[in-house]
């Protein structure tokens, strides 16, 4: 008599090692689903108390810590679906495992029914078919096998793309932390008074004298720019720390309200240089050709005036003060050129 339960060990090995696939109660996916509502409702209750925050406090300082935690929010969100993601994917590998572990279970029940209804393969005479029927259901368990791994790599790609994409929001998050942190104590050093340059030199945006007579800045961001001199540096220090200020016709109070001429007198004044109120007469100073602009450089039309920045972006009182792309059109607005107010006399109009 042939020993089927021989022949039926390897089946059983593969069986036993290959795993059911059945969860745990409140297993991985179900914990998952959990964490992400749980953090849905957290983003929902803060995004509530972020745009009451908005409506009832003005100034740069609140500016910065609505778009601060309007980031934050974006950030659990994503943080959230990917784990309600990461939930489906195990939902699914689970669902392959199950799959593979019944359809193993019934090859071997096959390779039993199979010789029950043959009994001559038990017989010396009939053994070699029962080799033969062995090694079939053989090949039937080693290509669900192969299907269910073919499978799960599918599952496991998934996976490593939300991997990628965490760690590509975490370099985002740092970048934009660093940035954050930057302006924050800005807008804390400009906080501390109104006297022309006072607070200035504790700005977070650190320079560095050039042997030509310029100045080299670090913004916020990270970029080095270069200004002509030190009462240009200290402008675009002071505008910086308007970032956020809402935009108000005729305003002049800095951290209340302020219109584009506003801005600039300001950041000059803080520097110690005194320019004229409104936009059109803003245009003082050595007039700089386009495309060579430094920072702390007037960019002005015949009805707005902003301040640029020398990285190809410029800062402006738009609603709110913020920084803006270089560009020379202003919406038909005669553009007047780009000038310099600490070169001394009186630029002519472009």
């Amino acid at each position: 008599m042939i020993p089927v339960a021989l022949l039926l060990a390897p089946l059983h090995a593969l069986l036993q090692a290959f795993g059911t696939g059945s969860m745990p109660f409140h297993g991985p996916s179900t914990q998952l689903r959990d964490a992400s509502d749980v953090l849905d409702g957290v983003r929902a209750q803060s995004a509530r108390s972020t745009l009451e925050l908005d409506q009832h406090w003005n100034s740069p300082a609140a500016a910065q810590v609505v778009s601060t935690m309007s980031t934050a929010h974006t950030d659990t969100g994503h943080v959230s679906d990917r784990g309600n993601h990461i939930a489906a994917v195990t939902d699914t590998a689970s669902e392959l495992i199950s799959g593979g572990y019944t359809d193993l279970g019934g090859v071997i029940d096959s390779f039993v029914e199979s010789v029950n209804a043959s009994p001559m393969v038990l017989t010396p005479a009939g053994f070699p078919a029962l080799i033969q029927l062995a090694e079939n259901h053989l090949q039937r368990a080693d290509t669900i096998i192969k299907r269910v791994r073919h499978d799960l790599a599918g599952e496991t790609r998934k996976l490593q793309k939300v991997a990628d994409e965490q760690a590509a929001e975490q370099r985002q998050f740092t970048k934009r932390h660093k940035e954050a942190t930057g302006l924050a104590r800005s807008v804390a050093s400009s906080s501390k008074g109104s006297e022309a340059g006072k607070g200035i030199a504790a700005q977070s945006i650190t320079s560095k004298n050039l042997p030509g007579g310029g100045v080299q800045l670090t913004l916020p961001n990270g970029k080095v720019v270069t200004a002509p001199n030190e009462k240009a540096a200290n402008a675009v220090r002071a505008a910086l720390t308007q970032r956020g200020v809402p935009y108000v016709w005729g305003g002049t109070t800095p951290g209340k309200g302020l219109d584009c001429s506003g801005l600039t007198q300001y950041s000059y004044r803080q520097a110690g240089v005194e320019i004229p109120r409104t936009a059109e007469n803003q245009a003082v100073g050595e007039r700089v050709p386009d495309g060579q602009a430094q920072a702390g450089d007037l960019v002005v039309w015949s009805g707005h005036v902003a301040m640029a920045l020398g990285d190809g972006t410029l800062i402006e009182a738009g609603d709110p003060v913020d920084i803006s792309p270089m560009r020379t059109d202003n919406i038909g607005m005669q553009y007047m050129g780009v000038y310099r107010p600490t070169a001394g006399g009186t630029a002519n109009a472009a």
